[in-house]
């Protein structure tokens, strides 16, 4: 089980760790009943998934059984909630088989961790991810698009009585309470004052940033946000008719503007690489298959939330946003010289672009 080497040191050793964590939840809870010791499982049984820049993520398969199994230090029972609470508004997520703390850990810090269903296609076969189908079926980028919008709107129905920000393992009332959601994105901002005053943003642009965030009149109550939702975070259950399943979320309490800010982004990367080097067909091809998407995403939202949704907050939600993806990026470059130099400089310019056109006095 290679760990992969752009993650946090943190994850690396995770991942690294992980044999005798996937070993001994294998073997506790029965994944598979006929299955006694891991070391019964065929070779290549045991694979390392792409994953979330805070747990390591594994698929097993015994025979024609196939699970996951993700791990992570905090976070895996707001996972499991948020989950749950889609599950209600109709949105489809992966079977919950177990969840539980990795026993006989020798980390300072519990592990826990969370065993799922792996989605499997009506053929029974391992389902691809939206990325992949995408990727094999450009055709259908608005098709897929409105299935996100419409998935998404389901998910944005479920409110929560917690406190706004990263609700993590805490049961009940959170132990700092962040009363709104502005100031959840305030507090974000200041964390970063240092960071963004390095990149060369002046301290009247980031005074200027935090007023307009504390205008804007966001609901009093906040949703189950899945943090991180785009093409990579479902799965594709069926091709026709077409039906995804929700996993993987980053879970946060607050408002919607967050999750449809990514898929905000995710178009004007795409643009912005375009941008620098119109030539690549590949660039151009991408960014044309992004823009259908993000066309059928929006559209099929906006009709079936049956609201009016402010620009304004998912601008500043772009921002915040561009600010967290650049960090991520140049930690990749710092950690792997194979990482594409590209995706910074791409994330830089669309920053700037932010804090250029955002109207900051309005």
């Amino acid at each position: 089980m290679p760990a992969q080497t752009h993650m946090p040191h943190e994850i690396q050793r995770l991942q690294r760790e992980a044999p005798r964590y996937v070993r001994a939840i294998i073997e506790k809870t029965k994944t598979f009943p006929k299955v006694k010791s891991i070391d019964e499982l065929e070779p290549g049984s045991i694979e390392l998934l792409e994953g979330g820049v805070a747990s390591a993520l594994y698929s097993v398969r015994n025979l024609d059984e196939l699970v996951v199994i993700k791990l992570r230090k905090d976070g895996i029972e707001a996972e499991r909630e948020s989950l749950e609470a889609w599950a209600k508004e109709g949105v489809r997520i992966p079977t919950i088989r177990h969840q539980g703390v990795v026993p006989k850990s020798l980390e300072k810090a519990k592990i826990k961790y969370l065993l799922l269903d792996f989605i499997v296609n009506k053929k029974g076969e391992r389902a691809s991810t939206g990325v992949a189908f995408l990727r094999k079926n450009p055709n259908r980028a608005r098709q897929m698009g409105q299935v996100l919008g419409r998935t998404l709107a389901r998910m944005h129905r479920a409110k929560s009585k917690r406190s706004f920000g990263e609700f993590a393992d805490t049961v009940g009332k959170s132990k700092t309470p962040i009363r709104t959601w502005n100031k959840y994105l305030l507090g974000y901002v200041r964390l970063h004052h240092t960071y963004l005053q390095r990149l060369g943003i002046s301290r009247r642009l980031l005074r200027q940033l935090m007023r307009s965030i504390e205008k804007i009149r966001f609901s009093s109550r906040g949703i189950y946000v899945h943090g991180d939702y785009s093409l990579r975070n479902v799965m594709v259950e069926s091709s026709k008719p077409l039906k995804i399943v929700v996993f993987d979320p980053n879970p946060l309490i607050g408002d919607p503007s967050w999750d449809i800010a990514i898929l905000f982004n995710n178009r004007d990367y795409r643009r912005k690489r375009y941008e620098w080097d119109p030539t690549v067909p590949h660039y151009r091809e991408a960014y044309r298959i992004e823009e259908r998407f993000f066309d059928g995403f929006w559209k099929s939202y906006r009709l079936a939330t049956r609201k009016n949704i402010s620009l304004d907050k998912i601008r500043i939600a772009q921002l915040i946003q561009t600010i967290i993806h650049l960090q991520a990026e140049e930690h990749k470059t710092y950690q792997s010289k194979a990482m594409n130099e590209l995706e910074v400089r791409v994330r830089r310019e669309v920053l700037f672009e932010r804090f250029g056109s955002l109207d900051l006095d309005h």
